[in-house]
């Protein structure tokens, strides 16, 4: 079992996920966070964006996973 061999609709919800939601997410509380006060808007903040670095880093581990498959199966239809 390949952990990070992932389906390409999975891929995508997560690509989709931590590019343009997760940096949203954090900004969008930063700014709350400021403007109303909240109490860890740091903290928060910066674990919002910790994930959003890990979920990257999936898709960095998916993607070498799914080129490694590629080539290997390329080299076995030559």
């Amino acid at each position: 079992m390949k952990l990070f061999k992932w389906s390409d609709k999975f891929y995508d919800f997560v690509k989709i996920l931590a590019i343009r939601i997760i940096p949203a997410a954090e900004t969008f509380w930063g700014i709350l966070a400021t403007v109303w006060e909240l109490p860890y808007g740091t903290q928060i903040g910066a674990s919002i964006g910790g994930f959003g670095l890990f979920l990257a880093l999936c898709l960095g581990l998916s993607n070498a996973e799914y080129q490694k498959t590629k080539r290997e199966l390329l080299e076995e239809g030559e």
